[in-house]
């Protein structure tokens, strides 16, 4: 009986490429981890400033955003998908770079700028109770 030849095996360097799905969680945990840092650099201001109950806020806020950053950018994702336009016009090449740039990112990171906010607003609220 003949066997057939077992199939190549591909090189864990040549697997295909990471999927839009998993560069966009690697996109959004990126946001997410430089807004925490960013949040972090608040708490250290407040602690320093003597207000403690407004820095612990701050870094609850900062491990907060590492989560909410990555579900914010799918969602700002969703909403690209649905309105990014068929046809972008424009007047040259850098009008046309940037309105590119607008439409890979900019939904996306907007939906993490709001998402910053409101945890910063959040905090903001327990400092100025304090």
């Amino acid at each position: 009986m003949v066997q057939a030849p077992e199939p190549p095996q591909i090189p864990e360097s040549q697997a295909a490429p990471a999927s839009p799905k998993q560069k966009s969680s690697v996109a959004g945990t990126a946001v997410g981890v430089m807004g925490a840092g960013l949040f972090v650099w608040i708490a250290v201001t407040l602690f320093i400033e003597g207000q403690v109950l407004a820095g612990f806020s701050g870094l609850g806020a900062g491990v907060a955003f590492v989560f909410v950053a990555p579900v914010a950018w799918v969602i700002g994702d969703a909403f690209r998908k649905f309105a990014h336009p068929d046809l972008i016009f424009a007047k040259g090449a850098m009008d046309l770079a940037g309105k590119r740039f607008f439409w890979m990112f900019g939904p996306q990171l907007i939906a993490c700028a709001i998402g910053f906010f409101i945890l910063f607003w959040l905090v903001i609220a327990v400092s100025d109770k304090h």
